[in-house]
């Protein structure tokens, strides 16, 4: 049996544009749990507002009392923010620490969000990633991504955006045909099942600088920072640093 099998086999997953109480104060305190509770107000709250940021949550619900606040805990959760030219740019899924290596269940949010994409009618999914990071590079050409014409840089680094069709990640990955179970339990071939762990612990590794404000290290860049530059005027509530710069070289401007 599975070190995740309590989870996984009770677990829910979903997407959602608009949070409920239950998964708002559930997200809240996931994020505080993976030390990253300054991510809330600065990204995922203005993103919310915009109606172009979908959330994946894979969640269990507590015996009694089944609704009202405390009633979900969050597992694991993926950040799609929906961007011009039918793109969506990705994060990948973070879990909580006592899930880290639990492959199935993040494969099981995958499938659901690229599933959810592919019906939107995404015609690209994408990172950002760190020019010269040949660990990331490889993980994410093994998946089909390619490299795009769009540019990123920071004051630390300069990032490269991949993309992929969302439908081919979902094959690539093994998950196109496998069902919810099978996923959860690891019941791929063995192609598939080391193709989805190189996708998932070199991503996870990589956003985890950013995740710790440790923007300087991140060899990955997540889709949470694709609306910075719409912030409100107010700024973020008193007591934030605030998100951190990142200028975009749109590929006109780069020729």
């Amino acid at each position: 049996m599975s070190a995740h099998a309590a989870v996984n086999e009770s677990v829910s997953i979903q997407v959602l544009t608009v949070l409920t109480a239950e998964h708002d104060v559930a997200l809240q305190r996931f994020l505080r749990q993976i030390h990253a509770s300054h991510l809330y107000a600065e990204l995922v709250q203005p993103l919310l507002s915009s109606g172009r940021l979908h959330i994946a949550f894979a969640t269990t619900d507590r015996p009694w009392p089944v609704r009202g606040i405390g009633s979900k805990t969050v597992h694991g959760v993926c950040f799609a923010v929906l961007g011009a030219n039918d793109r969506a740019m990705l994060t990948p899924v973070i879990t909580t620490i006592e899930h880290a290596t639990n492959v199935g269940l993040v494969g099981a949010v995958s499938r659901v969000v690229l599933d959810f994409l592919v019906d939107l009618g995404t015609k690209e999914v994408g990172y950002l990633v760190r020019v010269n990071d040949r660990a990331i590079e490889r993980a994410l050409e093994r998946t089909g991504f390619r490299q795009s014409e769009l540019r990123a840089t920071t004051e630390f680094a300069d990032y490269i955006e991949y993309v992929a069709a969302p439908e081919e990640v979902r094959a690539r990955l093994g998950l196109a045909d496998a069902k919810r179970g099978d996923i959860l339990t690891l019941a791929l071939n063995l192609d598939e099942f080391d193709a989805l762990c190189q996708y998932h612990f070199a991503l996870s590794s990589a956003i985890a600088p950013f995740l710790k404000d440790s923007f300087e290290h991140a060899a990955l860049l997540p889709g949470l920072l694709d609306l910075v530059a719409e912030l409100p005027i107010a700024g973020v509530p008193p007591g934030t640093p605030g998100p951190k710069t990142v200028r975009v070289l749109e590929p006109e401007l780069d020729r």
